[in-house]
């Protein structure tokens, strides 16, 4: 014999269980950053210090899948947005200290430098390596070093203020030189 069940306790049954399999077969929600510029695990420490290991992640090549809402993880998106920046260019700009100065050296010509990278650039007939980063926000700090064949020779660092015309001395070039740097 079959039992019959009533009509209401059916409709309620197939209720209940059409919610289960609704919340049974429904995907985790998740949240999916593709970063551009910086390499994801550079920024684990601080995915982990933003998250506070409240939110499960993974990194897939430049992709970053967080499994939570973006509501949950705005703040950590924010900050990666902030964070995946390409590196600054800043253009150095050569001058004499005196405008009227006549010489037979020629200043060179105004030189684009990246940030994070070692630049190899010829200043009066010396090859130098030279690497630019930001200090904050209106000062940037240079370093030049004069390399040889088995070690560098001059290494000097400098901290200059960006867009402002500043003294540039250093033991292999000569001793009125100015030099501008602006960031584009």
């Amino acid at each position: 014999m079959v039992a019959q069940l009533k009509k209401h306790f059916r409709r309620q049954t197939l209720i209940y269980l059409s919610a289960m399999l609704l919340t049974a077969c429904s995907d985790p929600s998740y949240t999916i950053v593709e970063l551009h510029h910086k390499q994801p695990s550079e920024l684990t420490a601080i995915i982990d210090q933003q998250l506070d290991g409240q939110v499960e992640y993974n990194i897939t090549g430049q992709t970053i899948i967080f499994y939570a809402d973006m509501a949950q993880i705005k703040s950590t998106v924010e900050l990666l947005s902030i964070l995946d920046k390409p590196p600054s260019t800043y253009r150095l700009e050569f001058s004499w200290k005196n405008p009227n100065r006549r010489s037979t050296i020629r200043l060179p010509d105004a030189l684009s430098i990246q940030q994070d990278e070692e630049n190899v650039i010829r200043l009066f007939d010396h090859y130098f390596h030279i690497a630019i980063e930001p200090s904050n926000q209106s000062h940037v700090r240079l370093t030049i070093k004069k390399k040889g064949q088995r070690k560098t020779k001059q290494e000097q660092h400098y901290l200059l203020t960006l867009n402002q015309l500043e003294a540039f001395k250093h033991p292999l070039l000569p001793r009125d030189v100015m030099i501008k740097v602006t960031t584009y």
